[in-house]
């Protein structure tokens, strides 16, 4: 599917590198017109986000993507620096992208180390799906897991699954017993 990548932190060529070492080769990708990636800078005001509301509203338009990503959000959001404002934003604008696309968006967050929720604008109650990819240091060995913590109209039976990054493969999650 056309994917539309859009990063407020990462630049293009280390995602280029770093997919490249799973295995996914975005030049070849981008040649095909199938992926798109556009840097925005941070933003430090709310008048800032809205002109880039607007520039991903025209992207979305012209690119007609079925999956838009958003690495990540919370730069997008801490600008707006309220709750409430930045869950209207979220509500009125991030939430109808998957109708607009006609596809999936893709919102990626962060929290803090030690933190249990995420604490922009109650993302976690208007996302669809949250899944969130924890790293511990556990006697020198590097622990990873990744918890499904919310995915709308889906039983959840199981939470959380360790995991690990293979090179050549991405992301391979171990079932626990």
């Amino acid at each position: 599917h056309k994917c539309l990548y859009i990063s407020f932190q990462e630049s293009r060529q280390k995602l280029v590198r770093n997919m490249k070492r799973l295995g996914i080769d975005f030049n070849l990708i981008e040649n095909r017109k199938l992926f798109h990636f556009v840097k925005y800078p941070l933003v430090v005001d709310a008048d800032a986000m809205q002109e880039i509301i607007k520039g991903i509203t025209s992207l979305v338009v012209s690119i007609k993507p079925r999956v838009l990503v958003i690495d990540s959000i919370n730069p997008l959001l801490k600008a707006i620096g309220s709750n409430i404002k930045a869950r209207s934003i979220l509500q009125n604008f991030f939430a109808e992208l998957p109708d607009m696309i006609e596809g999936i968006a893709v919102l990626i967050t962060e929290i803090p180390t030690g933190e249990e929720r995420i604490e922009l604008g109650d993302i976690e109650f208007v996302a669809d799906a949250i899944i969130i990819l924890r790293h511990r240091i556990e006697r020198d060995l590097l622990i990873r897991d990744l918890e499904i913590r919310k995915a709308r109209g889906a039983a959840i039976t199981l939470a959380r699954t360790p995991f690990t990054i293979v090179k050549g493969k991405g992301i391979v999650a171990y079932a626990p017993i």
